[in-house]
């Protein structure tokens, strides 16, 4: 859901060292060289009244700072993912499942977007069950990648947990 939220929301007024986008249920491409508005289906939506949301990508994009990376944690077994993708008529692949194709960013996503296959570095050891789950976010080897990623001016990563999150 936070993922969505920030796909809405997103504004370059805001600013962040980095995001991460973990078990994301956004469309796989919002990063892509179509994310400049030239989809056939935005065009499509666009003339049926529905709201263009083509830019979505540039806009998270330019809420990082120089330096900064939008990581996107994904996991190909998760089952949420997996009926948002059925629900879509197996059309949409969904980023917390297939992670960003770096091969097919547009030019404002280059050098900053990365992937971090969960299924492969932890999930895959769990057990059984956890490897199909959505909720990896909290996993200690998330929370061990964050602080990895932490910024340049004291080497800390900000989670923002306050008391109650």
């Amino acid at each position: 859901m936070g993922n969505r939220v920030l796909r809405y929301a997103a504004d370059s007024k805001f600013e962040f060292d980095n995001i991460f986008m973990v078990a994301a249920d956004v469309d796989a491409d919002i990063f892509n060289q179509e994310c400049t508005g030239e989809r056939w289906w935005t065009k499509l939506s666009q003339k049926l009244g529905r709201e263009d949301r083509s830019e979505d990508g540039r806009n998270i994009i330019n809420m990082v700072k120089d330096g900064g990376k939008v990581h996107v944690l994904h996991n190909h077994l998760d089952k949420a993912l997996w009926f948002s993708w059925l629900q879509k008529l197996f059309t949409k692949k969904r980023l917390g499942s297939n992670g960003a194709d770096l091969n097919a960013l547009c030019k404002d996503s280059k050098g900053k977007v990365t992937n971090l296959d969960c299924q492969k570095e932890w999930l895959n050891k769990a057990k059984p069950w956890r490897r199909f789950e959505h909720t990896y976010q909290w996993d200690a080897e998330a929370l061990a990648y964050y602080g990895s990623q932490g910024s340049e001016d004291d080497g800390t990563c900000q989670l923002g947990l306050g008391e109650g999150d």
